[in-house]
């Protein structure tokens, strides 16, 4: 959904996949172009926060958008408290958890909720960050790894935050097994997948190849096969019917 081309002009473009004949199709496009936005589904509808209208570091959009594949429709709803992109966002019991960003929304959390149309701003994290990993696992929000600022060199993070609705608080878990920023995360079977990710100095795209996984009862880190090719940025992971799949990416 979104995102940009090797061009950098940012697009409307909609692409959809089905896993069951493993091919690919276009639905309507979005109501504005947008890269670097947060996406999530819930009840069956998906929803496109925020992001930016182009590659600067400048265009920051408050849009919510929810797509409807059953009737191929788009409307927009309610706007974030604030502008922001590059974020995540995690679903937990129906609403919508959206934390992080490209400076000055790096510390931002918010949740929306779908049912009343409404933003509630949250706690904020506790270091400033974009390119994050943000997962919902038996209760919590998990916002993992990231950069400290909005340049692709800049200062990455293995810090792992978990954000407890119950209570309204933070906490800390294991950190990430080296630091990444512009990582990609999903939940699977009860345990959080991280792939790729940005500050990889020893190689020439800078971008890591790593797959570790997270197991939030023994709050323990497993490294795994890596990527076949490094990636960073996906926002479109989705875990179906077994298998975790990785559109796209820089």
């Amino acid at each position: 959904i979104g995102g940009y081309p090797a061009s950098r002009v940012t697009v409307d473009e909609v692409q959809v996949y089905d896993t069951a004949t493993d091919t690919w199709s276009l639905a309507p496009k979005l109501p504005t172009p947008v890269n670097h936005s947060m996406p999530a589904v819930v009840n069956g509808k998906i929803y496109i926060a925020g992001g930016q209208s182009d590659a600067g570091n400048a265009s920051f959009v408050s849009t919510m958008y929810e797509f409807d594949p059953a009737a191929q429709t788009w409307r927009t709803r309610a706007p974030m408290i604030r502008p922001r992109g590059g974020g995540a966002a995690a679903v937990l019991d129906g609403k919508i958890y959206v934390a992080g960003g490209r400076p000055p929304g790096g510390a931002e959390f918010a949740v929306y909720d779908p049912a009343a149309d409404r933003w509630t701003e949250l706690p904020p994290i506790w270091l400033r960050c974009v390119g994050i990993g943000v997962v919902a696992v038996n209760g919590l929000i998990y916002v993992i790894g990231g950069r400290v600022e909005s340049g692709f060199q800049s200062q990455v993070l293995d810090v792992v935050e978990v954000f407890d609705p119950r209570t309204n608080t933070w906490s800390k878990a294991a950190p990430l097994p080296r630091p990444r920023g512009g990582l990609n995360a999903i939940e699977a079977n009860g345990c959080i997948h991280t792939f790729g990710g940005e500050g990889n100095v020893t190689a020439p795209s800078g971008v890591f190849p790593d797959h570790d996984v997270y197991n939030p009862r023994t709050n323990t880190w497993t490294h795994l096969n890596d990527l076949p090719i490094p990636v960073h940025g996906v926002t479109g992971l989705a875990f179906v019917n077994g298998l975790i799949y990785l559109p796209g990416g820089g």
